[in-house]
């Protein structure tokens, strides 16, 4: 006979569980809002494309892409979905590169919101391959021990 959770007289959703898990997304939620904070205040940073002041310039597409694969995955922590963290982060790319043009010695470019957004992507195909992986690795172990089961039973 098979008895759902609900019909089970002895099934007590644990309101603990609930709680928690909201409170960790709270948490989530504030550390996004401050490495949002922190993106924003280096952004209004005057800077100039002198590479002699700064060394880095050459790589700037590379650093604006890591910094969008920190921001995907506490979007991703966040708000719980890849598609969401997705659209969070090519949003807020967009609003970085705008504000950007307000700034003294900044310029606001699509190249740039472009390497963003690839950073961004790029974190969501990385986790979407580690869990595709770890669910074929749990698969494989189920299948394995199913093939003992059955080897251990034929002796």
């Amino acid at each position: 006979m098979d008895v759902s959770p609900r019909q089970n007289p002895a099934y007590r959703p644990s309101l603990r569980m609930g709680i928690g898990v909201i409170r960790r997304r709270h948490l989530w939620i504030a550390a996004l809002v401050v490495y949002a904070g922190a993106i924003f205040a280096g952004s209004s940073l005057p800077l100039r494309a002198d590479p002699t002041r700064f060394p880095l310039a050459r790589i700037d597409g590379l650093l604006h892409a890591a910094e969008f694969v920190v921001f995907f995955l506490l979007a991703r922590k966040a708000i719980g979905s890849t598609a969401g963290a997705l659209l969070a982060s090519a949003l807020y790319a967009g609003s970085d590169e705008l504000h950007q043009a307000f700034v003294p010695g900044r310029s606001a470019t699509l190249v740039d919101a472009a390497f963003d957004v690839a950073g961004a992507a790029a974190a969501a195909l990385v986790r979407a391959g580690v869990a595709r992986s770890r669910l074929l690795a749990r698969m494989h172990r189920r299948i394995l021990a199913i093939r003992g089961g059955r080897e251990e039973r034929d002796r």
